[in-house]
């Protein structure tokens, strides 16, 4: 929920954008647009491979319609550049360093989820980057996009979510293997439980099953307490290669699939016959931290996010428990920190 006005407005914020290509499932280049789409202007790219974000550089400047300026370092570019914001869609590995230096610089912040991930003690890294980032009064946004969907799915199942008394459920389509699967898509899971929760929950007794020997299809199950409401969450991982790729959700088995349009990519849930639209979720997100920099609105503490990754942290404890933690498809050995643009 965005905050009061607290802090001075920036009438048009100026971005840089820290991973901009498109390997993998990069999702630099779309909140670039987004982010212009509500008003800012992402003026900086940063990125390890010269030619690439040179590449990057042009693909954007043909759909915004303006150049942007290349840098090859982090540092170099916050001391160079007049910015206010940044947008961290690097490579997970990246994240704490990327975080550390907009900080240093007193930026505000959007970063792909999961915040931090993939070296030792996460979360108390999370924990310390969030309470910097409320010391300054910075604002620090997660792109954890799902939340963004509930005004529809309200509109789809009036009253269930918040009255839902027995379980959560949950499909995704990443297209990672094995336990890798588990930090692309449980935060997504675990931001729509935060959202739909009165109170702080708490996640209770996970196992997870694999499928098949390739881990192309990987189930979760945990329960989840929050107040005197206990649900039993089951989140199904299958492989998806296809764009776009499936998802769904429900609460008391009352579901919502998402159904996307392409090439236009116009969304809509559909259950039982009936159709919504309703609005990207990621450029929401986008527009409404862009709006909270335009109007000035005190940032709003990320405990939620920190929550997250404590919850994977369990997962993983959990994973290792069950299959071990040197098998295919298990967490990589953890670094001491994390690799820097």
């Amino acid at each position: 929920m965005p905050g009061e006005r607290e802090q001075d407005s920036i009438e048009r914020p100026r971005l840089a954008l820290i991973g901009p290509g498109r390997t993998r499932q990069g999702l630099g280049p779309f909140l670039a647009a987004f982010a212009e789409e509500a008003g800012a202007r992402v003026e900086v790219l940063v990125g390890r491979d010269a030619a690439r974000t040179r590449s990057a550089a042009e693909a954007l400047a043909a759909k915004l319609g303006h150049e942007l300026r290349c840098y090859g370092s982090m540092e170099s570019a916050f001391a160079q550049e007049r910015l206010d914001a940044v947008l961290i869609a690097s490579p997970i590995a990246s994240h704490l360093p990327a975080l550390e230096r907009a900080l240093a610089h007193g930026l505000h912040i959007l970063c792909e989820k999961p915040m931090i991930w993939g070296l030792s003690e996460a979360s108390e890294h999370a924990r310390r980057i969030v309470a910097e980032a409320q010391r300054q009064r910075r604002h620090l946004w997660i792109n954890a996009q799902w939340p963004w969907t509930l005004p529809a799915y309200d509109q789809l199942h009036p009253g269930v979510r918040r009255e839902a008394k027995q379980s959560f459920e949950f499909l995704l389509a990443p297209i990672s293997r094995g336990w890798e699967k588990v930090p692309d898509a449980l935060p997504h899971a675990f931001s729509l439980l935060q959202a739909s929760s009165e109170t702080p929950g708490q996640l209770l007794a996970p196992r997870f099953v694999l499928h098949d020997p390739k881990q192309t299809r990987v189930s979760v199950h945990f329960g989840w307490r929050s107040g005197e409401r206990c649900l039993d969450v089951h989140v199904e991982l299958v492989h998806g290669l296809e764009v776009p790729r499936p998802a769904a959700y429900a609460f008391d088995g009352h579901w919502a699939h998402r159904q996307v349009s392409m090439p236009s990519y116009e969304m809509a849930f559909h259950c039982d016959g009936r159709q919504l639209p309703y609005p990207d979720p990621s450029r929401q997100l986008v527009h409404d931290f862009v709006r909270a920099l335009q109007q000035g609105q005190a940032p709003v503490a990320q405990d939620a996010a920190v929550q997250r990754i404590e919850m994977l942290e369990t997962l993983e404890a959990t994973w290792c428990s069950q299959f071990g933690c040197s098998q295919f498809g298990n967490p990589s050995s953890r670094q001491p920190r994390g690799e820097s643009l």
